[in-house]
């Protein structure tokens, strides 16, 4: 296994519009999903990152679905790439109307199998309104990073040694109070490697 030594630094700039009390963007899916949906329609798109963003990710219920497209007027996401979190349930990938939708902002990641890398520092921004927070998640729910940053604060974190694997991504699954984040990669490639190791 090889690793390459380049650093990579990625910008996202945040805005709280539409994120609930707890910092997430959260909604309800208007009409059914089956297993083979091309496309989600939801009750309110408010905060949810754009086509102009590079589109994000949605959990319904246990699935997670990548999109690159969200059409405003008809609020509904398009060009899906479905079950982003390969679980192995295919009863996971049906959902009802009216189930609840969350929204994730795509850090660093975005091909079908995600790229992977590690997450070697993060820089987070405090909007200065109040105690801020951030929560990342890699392109499979787990929690990747979990972090209170001082109000009016530029944070920085330097995660030593490897730093963090996140096989299919960076997510951000929780903004609140925040104005932008960077987040510091080490992309890794090798013979044998797959977005499983580590």
């Amino acid at each position: 296994m090889g690793f390459k030594s380049d650093i990579q630094a990625t910008n996202v700039s945040l805005s709280m519009t539409g994120r609930n009390t707890d910092g997430d963007l959260a909604t309800t899916l208007d009409g059914a999903l089956t297993a083979g949906s091309t496309s989600v329609v939801v009750d309110d798109i408010t905060g949810f990152p754009t086509t102009a963003d590079g589109g994000g990710v949605l959990e319904i219920g246990t699935e997670l679905i990548k999109y690159t497209t969200l059409t405003a007027g008809t609020k509904t996401f398009s060009g899906l790439t479905r079950n982003y979190n390969l679980q192995t349930n295919d009863a996971g990938l049906i959902h009802n109307d009216g189930v609840a939708v969350e929204g994730y902002n795509i850090v660093v990641g975005g091909t079908t199998l995600g790229i992977p890398l590690r997450l070697k520092a993060l820089s987070v921004s405090s909007s200065g309104a109040a105690t801020g927070e951030i929560v990342l998640v890699t392109g499979s729910t787990y929690t990747a990073l979990s972090l209170d940053i001082p109000s009016g604060s530029i944070f920085t974190l330097n995660i030593p040694g490897s730093g963090i694997l996140c096989p299919r991504g960076i997510l951000i699954q929780t903004a609140l109070n925040l104005t932008g984040i960077t987040a510091f990669t080490d992309k890794f490639s090798g013979p044998n490697l797959t977005t499983t190791n580590g």
